[in-house]
């Protein structure tokens, strides 16, 4: 295995292109019209015989509890096995019940109720995936979530799944990994119905990484508990089951699939689930991940990250901190963006992270050529510091009329403000960690005169102010149809005040 990571390091020198890689960052799980998300679909768009052949929700067998599985369920102590034991063996237990009923449920039985809240967080979900059933049609066929994007009423999520989509000239050479969910199974199957037929999934996770270097492939199950924090998925999805039990065999169908594979699309959820399917359990890489890194700074593998999966990136240049220098330098440390907390963490990044971006909900920045584009509903932020005052930076706003370079940074606004500020005006604002305060901020100097904003946000220790000043270079743009204005070289200094 060693001896397979340096062949790899010395082809990603040789073999690494000019050409610029191409990174999609989109900022949280895309909002499409669903069997399982109706609320994102147009009303009376989707057909009722379509929706009820489809699966919409998971489903729970209370009676899946009997004497002998409350036996075997090792998360829960003596005692708390005993207490519910004897509380659904008083009690007639329903066969299926989607969540909705399942609450119903619980408020029926008051005592049930009880003891399920004297648990914690992670117990109750290993008892649901105990008693989950899957839907089947009434032929006894499993029932598969259904997409309708045309039927969206989130315009950028099907912006963003169309740009997906394009990052392939062929759909068969497009790879999803949903390591990072806490059931990768649920997640691969929604993926799967998703994007293109084509498409293939990646069964990477922390389970098979650990079984593999453990050679326990056959117990699988086990390290699923110990790794992804659930339980018996095998006897939901069988047949993703077997699909990632041969691939814990056969390390060599795992690198040959990457091999095969020009868009790597990386579902959101638990960074830390992530690092799990990537890296073994002494902290080195994987030779999955060195592919990874190779074939993405060799521009021969297009990756699209969703959320807090983005994370990938980083350990994408540390790997490869020799090809991906001639790649811009940013950091992505936002996403569901909440820009202020966003720009408190500029301050803390080591000197060269001079360049961080955030991305918006329903949004997504396309970095290619040193060029980035901005797809969807909203926008992205920029936050540029000033060299040798981590207190002090540029803040840069920039949505998909805009355009913008990032080595060196140049931003364009479409429809710019022809005039600069003159007034002495100063807003005042209270600020909160969301990006809705900031925004607010922006967008009140944005249609005002004023010169400088200046807010205060509470945290639990102190209070931070935070200073916008519009300088001679700073420039906003109003454009139709946008939620917020765009704008550049947004002067943003923080620092310490006395609460007012």
């Amino acid at each position: 295995m060693n001896l397979f990571r340096l062949l790899l390091s010395l082809l990603a020198l040789v073999c690494s292109s000019s050409n610029a890689s191409v990174a999609l960052l989109i900022g949280s799980e895309l909002k499409l019209c669903s069997s399982l998300s109706p609320q994102y679909c147009h009303r009376g768009s989707v057909d009722r015989l379509a929706l009820q052949q489809s699966k919409r929700h998971r489903l729970f067998s209370p009676a899946r509890l009997t004497n002998e599985r409350w036996l075997n369920i090792s998360w829960l102590s003596a005692t708390e096995r005993q207490q519910g034991l004897v509380l659904f063996a008083d009690t007639p237990l329903p066969n299926k019940l989607n969540n909705n009923e399942l609450l119903d449920w619980f408020q029926l039985n008051p005592a049930i109720l009880q003891w399920f809240q004297q648990l914690q967080p992670q117990q109750v979900e290993l008892l649901f995936d105990l008693i989950e059933v899957a839907p089947i049609d009434r032929y006894g066929a499993p029932l598969l979530p259904q997409f309708w994007p045309e039927s969206s009423t989130v315009a950028g999520a099907v912006s963003i799944l169309n740009s997906i989509n394009q990052l392939s000239a062929d759909v068969a050479q497009l790879s999803y990994l949903t390591a990072a969910q806490r059931d990768p199974f649920a997640a691969a199957q929604r993926y799967g119905q998703m994007l293109p037929p084509q498409s293939q999934w990646l069964p990477l996770d922390g389970s098979l990484i650990h079984a593999r270097s453990d050679n326990r492939c056959s117990a699988l199950t086990q390290y699923r508990q110990q790794f992804q924090s659930n339980v018996d998925r095998q006897r939901l999805y069988r047949k993703l089951a077997s699909y990632q039990l041969g691939h814990c065999r056969l390390p060599a169908k795992t690198l040959q699939q990457l091999e095969t594979t020009s868009t790597l699309v990386v579902a959101d959820g638990d960074p830390q689930r992530l690092r799990h399917a990537l890296f073994l359990p002494d902290g080195q890489p994987t030779p999955e991940l060195l592919s990874i890194a190779q074939r993405f700074n060799s521009s021969t593998l297009a990756i699209a990250a969703i959320g807090k999966s983005n994370v990938l990136f980083d350990w994408i240049r540390e790997l490869e901190p020799q090809t991906a220098s001639r790649q811009p330098q940013w950091r992505l440390l936002a996403t569901e963006v909440s820009l202020l907390s966003t720009q408190l963490q500029l301050a803390t990044l080591p000197p060269q992270q001079a360049l961080i971006l955030g991305v918006d909900n329903d949004t997504a920045a396309l970095i290619s050529a040193n060029n980035i584009k901005v797809i969807g509903d909203n926008g992205v932020w920029l936050g540029q510091r000033h060299p040798g005052d981590s207190a002090r930076f540029s803040s840069h706003y920039i949505q998909t009329n805009d355009s913008a370079t990032l080595a060196p940074l140049v931003i364009s606004l479409a429809n710019p403000d022809p005039e600069p500020r003159s007034n002495e005006e100063v807003i005042f604002n209270h600020l909160t960690h969301n990006s809705a305060g900031f925004h607010g901020l922006t967008q009140q100097l944005c249609h005002s005169l004023a010169s400088q904003g200046l807010g205060h946000i509470a945290t639990k220790d102190k209070t931070i102010g935070v200073l916008l000043n519009v300088g001679a270079a700073t420039q906003f743009s109003h454009q139709q149809g946008q939620a917020w204005c765009s704008y550049r070289n947004l002067e943003v200094e923080f620092g310490s005040v006395a609460a007012p």
